[in-house]
């Protein structure tokens, strides 16, 4: 009698990780080439600075270059700065430089920041900063929507935040085009800074995924 016995074995789907971006939003000009340690002295990064209007071509945190442009709303409409802190602990300060915590942008209203130039094979995931300690803001919740393909959306309480990120994950642009929304949910809305990061699954993982990762076959006769 024959039988036929097959190992199969669903492949996990390893990720190649491709650039990550850090991008605050503070007082100054704009630039792509910003360099500090990150707040917990660990390691150094390259980071961007988008004051207003359109940043291009982004750096990611080794100093390359992305092809990546971040665009912010109409400037200075009920638009504002206000300060964040320099006493951040863990994650945030593994992750942001001090020069980027301390500042913030302030809104009344809503208002998005749109990047563009984003690869659709690619899934983004981001990490997002609002921080206030301003005596006179005691109050203050804020809503950050992520949308490409899909939306996500979550909420901070940004008074005196040292170690609180809203997270959202795999985010597939749409059009090349992620757009992240800041909405006063309680006094005014704040955002410090982003770390966005792209991870693209690797395609002989993809291959394995679709033939439901058959590994092996074995047959044995009797």
């Amino acid at each position: 009698m024959k039988t036929a016995s097959f190992l199969v074995v669903l492949a996990m789907s390893p990720l190649a990780s491709a650039a990550t971006i850090v991008v605050g939003f503070n007082p100054g000009a704009n630039t792509n080439s910003a360099t500090s340690l990150t707040a917990d002295g660990s390691h150094s990064i390259t980071y961007n600075v988008l004051e207003s209007n359109t940043l291009s071509n982004l750096s990611d945190v080794t100093g390359a270059s992305t092809g990546i442009s971040a665009t912010s709303g109409t400037p200075f409409v009920n638009f504002g700065h206000g300060g964040g802190t320099a006493a951040v602990t863990a994650p945030v300060d593994a992750i942001f430089p001090s020069a980027v915590t301390q500042g913030s942008y302030w809104w009344f209203v809503p208002y998005s920041i749109t990047f563009n130039g984003l690869d659709n094979g690619s899934a983004y995931n981001f990490d997002i900063l609002g921080t206030i300690t301003d005596p006179n803001q005691t109050n203050n919740i804020t809503s950050y929507t992520v949308a490409g393909t899909t939306s996500q959306s979550g909420q901070l309480n940004v008074v005196a935040n040292a170690n609180q990120l809203a997270t959202f994950t795999n985010i597939v642009p749409s059009s090349g085009t992620i757009t992240l929304t800041v909405a006063p949910v309680a006094g005014l809305s704040f955002l410090n800074a982003v770390q966005i990061t792209s991870v693209v699954p690797e395609p002989a993982s993809l291959g394995l995924l679709a033939s439901l990762g058959l590994l092996g076959m074995t047959r044995r006769r009797r």
